[in-house]
């Protein structure tokens, strides 16, 4: 039987999750608006639309968008064309270990705004301009579970901040039936947790039970299963996907 089609908003699409992201809901029947932020980013975004497009006969859009602009995000959802269904937010900034001594307020502000602000104006104007918006799946953090990590502060507030919004925002559109849910992925070793050195990579590898890092696909599976119909009745989770490391 042929999957309903879906319209769903990749923020960060162009990242290691995003693009896993794309690939899975593609393959679902899902029409994309994949977003990026710098233009060395728009070739490879674009031999995987076409791959996308080729393969599932799927509507891909490409858009660029900074987050951090809240005009960039008005003008971003006027020129929208495809009704969106689903919000998957994995966009993310770059990271460095730093002490709360070496660490500026800027830090602080810089990653609030895109892990928080954005997200939140995005909702604000999908609800406001009559968006269809059911679904809606942030990316979080297992900096979330258990003890947080050292010299990386202004990160882990953040994401502390965003599970705090999406908990409150499962509540307020619950009566209008939009789901909220945050993944929080353990160490993958690309993106933004590359900045790990090997050894820490191999001593977590080797401290999980399934014995191995997170992987992107793991992360889209799961997106695909929460912007999907079957997942309905489930909103406000924070979702660990780190191999059994945190219980």
């Amino acid at each position: 039987m042929t999957q309903k089609t879906s319209n769903t908003l990749i923020v960060g699409g162009s990242g290691n999750f995003g693009k896993a992201i794309a690939k899975e809901l593609a393959s679902s029947n899902h029409n994309l608006v994949l977003t990026y932020f710098s233009q060395k980013e728009v070739s490879d975004l674009k031999n995987l639309a076409n791959q996308l497009k080729e393969n599932f006969s799927v509507k891909i859009l490409l858009a660029k968008l900074n987050v951090r602009n809240d005009s960039q995000i008005k003008n971003f959802i006027k020129n929208c064309s495809l009704p969106i269904n689903n919000l998957v937010y994995c966009v993310s900034t770059p990271i460095a270990f730093k002490t709360i001594n070496q660490e500026k307020w800027d830090d602080y502000e810089t990653h609030y705004q895109v892990q928080v602000k954005g997200l939140w104006y995005l909702i604000k104007l999908l609800i406001k301009n009559n968006f269809p918006i059911k679904r809606i799946v942030a990316l979080g953090s297992i900096c979330l579970f258990d003890v947080p990590p050292a010299r990386l502060a202004s990160y882990t507030v953040a994401k502390y901040a965003l599970w705090g919004f999406v908990k409150t925002a499962a509540i307020e559109l619950a009566p209008q039936n939009i789901t909220v849910n945050l993944i929080s992925p353990g160490l993958a070793g690309k993106g933004a947790s590359s900045i790990y050195p090997e050894l820490i990579l191999e001593l977590v590898k080797k401290q999980t039970p399934l014995k191995r890092l997170v992987s992107a696909d793991d992360i889209a599976y799961l997106v695909n299963f929460l912007v999907s119909g079957k997942a309905d009745y489930l909103t406000g989770l924070n979702i660990p996907v780190a191999g059994g490391f945190h219980m």
